[in-house]
């Protein structure tokens, strides 16, 4: 039997979580990791954790309204399958207010959202995978955002752009003067600094692919 999504975060919230996830939801920290080994509940945590910040209404933490983010996988069919798949098992479908499609319908949206790829690399080693199943023409987003060793970050960003002719390239936080490509700024908010685009990163990706059918 199919359980509902309501259904299915108030079981999660009173009956199914472990003392660990609640330390995780408890946390006030603003970046938390949560590790732990096969099924032992670290995606079902972050899909709650998501849902509960993107709709405001958080059990254990004081959220002054809804919330803005990205959810970002390796690959386009582990956000499909795996982050999206969660995180729509737990999310009310009177919560969704908009859904941007590549194909299906508004009343599925597990068979249509819209998936940016996040590329990341390791050393030369990685280089003969890492951009395995992005296609030619494609948006994909990269950050700089605490890329210490910005030789390795340029080795990596380089081998991409030989590897698959872009489309565009959304870079996370300021770009190095190195890169080249079509680059799209996404500043990141941050309470203790300034930044120079005031829209959210989201209202951003919006603005700057609302005619590109990608």
């Amino acid at each position: 039997m199919e359980v509902k999504s309501e259904e299915a975060l108030f079981n999660y919230i009173n009956f199914n979580k472990h003392k660990k996830q609640i330390e995780f939801h408890q946390n006030p920290a603003r970046n938390k990791w949560i590790f732990g080994g096969n099924r032992t509940g670290k995606t079902e945590c972050g899909a709650v954790e998501t849902v509960m910040f993107a709709t405001g209404e958080h059990p254990f933490r004081e959220i002054k309204g809804a919330t803005e983010g990205w959810v970002v996988s390796l690959t386009a069919r582990m956000s499909r399958d795996i982050a999206q798949a969660k995180i729509l098992k737990y999310l009310a479908p009177d919560k969704i207010i908009e859904v941007v499609m590549q194909k299906g319908r508004k009343g599925s949206p597990e068979f249509g959202l819209k998936v940016i790829p996040s590329v990341q690399c390791g050393d030369e080693r990685s280089f003969e995978f890492c951009f395995d199943g992005i296609e030619e023409g494609s948006v994909v987003a990269v950050s700089t955002f605490w890329k210490n060793d910005k030789d390795a970050f340029m080795r990596g960003y380089n081998k991409m752009l030989e590897v698959i002719k872009l489309s565009a390239i959304i870079c996370y936080d300021k770009p190095f003067p190195e890169m080249k490509g079509n680059i799209k700024v996404c500043h990141r908010k941050c309470e203790q600094c300034e930044w120079k685009d005031k829209l959210s990163p989201v209202e951003q990706i919006n603005k700057y692919f609302e005619k590109c059918c990608i």
